[in-house]
């Protein structure tokens, strides 16, 4: 699927957070407790490492373009996901977190991407005229 240059920097974002999950979801499958347990650990310190910014650019940046119907999913899409997140990392004990959490976390995670990714950036960088990409591009630091 075509990402308009301005939004890749997010969309590459996206898939670190789809191997994330991905990961989060295998080790809860594997049977292995402190492998589960590791993994969410692992995603509690990708939203404070990384996810969290993310979440913030898109608020700061996008939300702003987004038509009402777009902005009232997105806002509670990340209300839900903010919300989840600070369960886990409340979780959080000597490199281990709630595996049963991060598991539902990881696959809402994951469906809040795909609608981003399927639904939300095409539908935004097609009526986007090029100055507001340029300008999306410019407060994400895209050169």
């Amino acid at each position: 699927m075509y990402r308009a240059p301005e939004l890749r920097k997010l969309s590459r974002e996206h898939n670190d957070a789809l191997t994330l999950a991905r990961d989060v979801r295998w080790a809860r499958l594997s049977g292995e407790a402190w492998l589960a347990q590791r993994a969410a650990y692992e995603l509690a310190l990708a939203w404070q490492s990384a996810m969290e910014a993310h979440f913030g650019d898109e608020e700061r940046v996008l939300r702003p373009y987004f038509t009402d119907a777009e902005r009232g999913d997105f806002d509670e899409q990340h209300a839900r996901l903010r919300a989840g997140f600070a369960d886990l990392l409340a979780s959080v004990t000597e490199h281990q977190a709630d595996p049963d959490l991060a598991a539902e976390l990881a696959d809402a995670l994951r469906a809040h991407v795909r609608w981003e990714e399927q639904t939300l950036y095409p539908a935004l960088q097609s009526r986007l005229q090029p100055q507001e990409l340029a300008a999306v591009g410019a407060a994400l630091g895209v050169p």
